[in-house]
C-alpha cells in the first residue's frame, strides 16, 4: 500500500525564522493529509545528537496530540566532526547507532542515513538495525543516479544480506530532468543572465544538446547583444559577464545532467521502504516540470511498492516567495490523481 508522509523539513524556512514551532510543522502536515511525517534531526532536535529526556518525551507528546506518526527519522553521519580528519568507521557506526537509539525511543520505524555510511559500514549495521526494529536505509540523492557504481555495492549487501531491515531512500532529485520555471526566473535574477539567453540555452539543454555548443551559443548570444533585451523588463543587466554565463550552463547541466534511468529505478524499488518525493514547484494545472513524476510514480505503482513516500519541499532554493503549504498541498494532490488514489 503506498502512503504519503511530509517531511517537516519542508517548514524549515518557517521553523529556522521561528515564523513556525516544531508542533507548527506537526499540526500542519497532518493537516494537509500526511499518513507520517518525517523529522531531520539535526534541524528541529535541540542539542541534536543529544536530546534531552525532557525533550524527547515532549516530541512524543506531540506526535500523540496531532496524531501523526513518526515513520522516518533522518540522520546525519557529520564527517567534519573533527578538524583533523573525516571519521572511521566505527566513528561513524557510533553515530549511527546514537541515532537508532533516539529514533526508536522517539517511535520512528525507519532511520535514514547518508552514503557517507559505506557499503561495508552498512552491511555491519545489520544486527544493530534487527536489535532495535528498524530499517536502516542510505538516500540515494543527486548527483548519485542507480548506476552510479557505490550503489550497485549497496544493493549487492542488500541481496547477499537477505534481509529487509537495510535499504535504499531514492530521492527524486536523482530523476530530475528539466530546469523549472522558477529556476530560470532564479538564474535571471540572482545569476544576472538575459532572459534571452536562459530561454535559449534551456531549450537547447531540453533537447539534451552537448553542454560545450550550449555554452559557446549562449557566450555568442552576450557578445552579440543579446543581453540588451533582458535588461528592460527582467532586471538582468545590459552587459552579462562571461563568468555568470558559465556558472549558469555549468548549474543546469549538473543539476539536470541525465535523462532518467527508468530501469535502474526499477532495482532500486526492490530494496525500497521510502521513497523522499522532491520537488521544486508545482504549477497551477499540478504539474512538477523538472521531475517525470507521471512515469515514475505510474512505476512505483506498478512496481508493487509498499511503503510512503515523502512530500519533501525544497522550491524556496528558487523562490522565497513561494507558500509552501500550497505547494505540498498540490504535491499530494498530484501523487494521488497519477496513483488513482
Amino acid at each position: 500500500m503506498i502512503k504519503h508522509s511530509i517531511t517537516l523539513y519542508s517548514f524549515g524556512k518557517k521553523f529556522a525564522d521561528e515564523t513556525y514551532s516544531i508542533e507548527d510543522c506537526i499540526a500542519k502536515a497532518k493537516a494537509l493529509g500526511a499518513d507520517g511525517i518525517e523529522l531531520v534531526a539535526s534541524q528541529m532536535m535541540p542539542g541534536y545528537p543529544w536530546p534531552t529526556e525532557e525533550w524527547m518525551d515532549y516530541f512524543k507528546g506531540l506526535c500523540e496530540k496531532h496524531q501523526a506518526d513518526p515513520v522516518c527519522y533522518s540522520a546525519y553521519v557529520d564527517m567534519g566532526m573533527r578538524s583533523d580528519r573525516d571519521l572511521n568507521a566505527n566513528e561513524i557506526m557510533e553515530c549511527t547507532l546514537n541515532d537508532m537509539e533516539i529514533a526508536a525511543r522517539l517511535g520512528f520505524k525507519l532511520v535514514r542515513s547518508q552514503h557517507a555510511m559505506s557499503p561495508a559500514v552498512l552491511e555491519r549495521m545489520i544486527p544493530y538495525a534487527q536489535k532495535y526494529g528498524l530499517h536502516l536505509a542510505i538516500e540515494m540523492h543527486h548527483p548519485h543516479e542507480p548506476s552510479t557504481p557505490v550503489w550497485q555495492e549497496y544493493m549487492d549487501v542488500m541481496r547477499r544480506s537477505g534481509t529487509d531491515c537495510i535499504g535504499i531512500v531514492p530521492d527524486m532529485s536523482s530523476f530530475q530532468q528539466y530546469p523549472t520555471g522558477t529556476y530560470r526566473d532564479f538564474i535571471i535574477r540572482r545569476k544576472h543572465v538575459p532572459a534571452d539567453v536562459v530561454d535559449a540555452a534551456i531549450a537547447a539543454h531540453n533537447r539534451w544538446e552537448p553542454k560545450e555548443a550550449v555554452l559557446e551559443a549562449a557566450l555568442a548570444m552576450v557578445k552579440g547583444g543579446g543581453a540588451l533585451a533582458a535588461a528592460k523588463g527582467d532586471g538582468a543587466p545590459a552587459k552579462a559577464k562571461e563568468g555568470d554565463v558559465r556558472s549558469f550552463i555549468d548549474d543546469m547541466y549538473y543539476r539536470y545532467a541525465h535523462p532518467t534511468d527508468f530501469d535502474g529505478l526499477k532495482e532500486v524499488l526492490k530494496y525500497s521502504k521510502y521513497i523522499h518525493g522532491k520537488f521544486f514547484y508545482i504549477d497551477d494545472s499540478g504539474t512538477e516540470d523538472a521531475i517525470p513524476y507521471d512515469t515514475i510514480l505510474n512505476m512505483i505503482k506498478a512496481s508493487g511498492f509498499d511503503g510512503y513516500i515523502c512530500t519533501e519541499f525544497e522550491g524556496n532554493t528558487f523562490d522565497e516567495k513561494l507558500d509552501e503549504e500550497e505547494q505540498i498541498r498540490r504535491h499530494i494532490r498530484m501523487q494521488k490523481r497519477i496513483l488513482g488514489q
